[in-house]
């Protein structure tokens, strides 16, 4: 099992993007209160059962609509006290199962970081904590570009986004880019001829709303523009993680499917056990343990 541990400084951004807002729902009276009971007390879980299921549909909302009394911005909110540090930990705990193929895949080269369905920049998070585990990472410049259908979760991201500084930044340069368009779209000419890219998908093929052709239509030409032409000869690898439900993977494997030019690493998908500090204390219990569905797709 990987455990997954935080940092004073990510503690303090927990606290201040996530903890505080939910907090300032709670004393509001906009919703319950959970944490006015004992954290297994009836009371306490039919509070966590109504946020969860009849507000933001266990993540799965659009989040861009009015709901329940809440704003989209204030379903945010909620989403993340509740699911934020355990996709963060399953995203984290993703990348330091494969580190060592990660780092020899990026192997002195400039990284492109896209990650599809970024929400309040969850990966784009893990991916740098991750990164800051090497003195040097081989790699001189990391781009994070990240994408999301619903605004209010692009300026969560935004705002989490603005919180890494660069000088702490050990590989290199950190530049991060959020599409703030309502269209999924991508202009490879922002970016240099170096760069390998690494296409990351966090629960989003779980979701309802998500367009299995779309994305197939997407992937195949982003694989034509960076990897598939005489001026290009880019490295591209897909990451994908799931809730271990087989429902929740139909997409996935639809998807995966259709991409005649991709094929699984050896040993995935497989599923990846991992447990973390609650820092938040949505959990009700000191070290959660989870696990969640991979695969690490490569070009043929």
């Amino acid at each position: 099992m990987i455990e997954v541990v935080l940092s004073d400084a990510l503690k303090e951004l927990f606290e201040e993007h996530f903890l505080h807002p939910a907090n300032t729902l709670f004393a509001i009276s906009k919703i319950g209160d959970p944490t006015n009971y004992k954290p297994y007390s009836p009371e306490a879980i039919a509070i966590k059962n109504a946020h969860r299921k009849t507000i933001i549909d266990f993540g799965r909302s659009n989040f861009k609509k009015k709901t329940n009394g809440l704003t989209p911005a204030q379903q945010v909110d909620l989403y993340c006290y509740y699911y934020f540090q355990l996709h963060f930990s399953s995203s984290y705990a993703f990348y330091a199962q494969e580190s060592e193929f990660l780092k020899s895949f990026i192997n002195n080269k400039p990284v492109l970081f896209m990650d599809i369905g970024c929400g309040p920049f969850t990966s784009g998070l893990a991916f740098n904590q991750w990164t800051n585990n090497f003195d040097i990472l081989n790699s001189n410049r990391h781009s994070l570009y990240c994408y999301d259908t619903s605004k209010a979760m692009i300026e969560k991201a935004a705002s989490v986004a603005q919180k890494i500084p660069n000088d702490n930044y050990r590989g290199g340069r950190l530049n991060w880019k959020i599409n703030e368009e309502s269209k999924l779209g991508f202009n490879p000419k922002e970016f240099i001829n170096e760069y390998v890219v690494i296409l990351n998908f966090s629960y989003l093929f779980g979701s309802e709303t998500v367009n299995v052709n779309d994305m197939v239509t997407y992937t195949n030409d982003l694989v034509h523009q960076f990897c598939n032409n005489e001026r290009n000869n880019r490295q591209l690898i897909i990451l994908q993680q799931n809730p271990d439900y087989e429902s929740l993977n139909k997409k996935w494997w639809e998807y995966k499917s259709q991409l005649k030019e991709f094929t699984s690493l050896p040993g995935y998908p497989q599923t990846i056990e991992f447990c973390f500090e609650d820092a938040l204390g949505s959990f009700g219990v000191r070290d959660p343990y989870s696990n969640v569905r991979c695969d690490v797709l490569k070009l043929i």
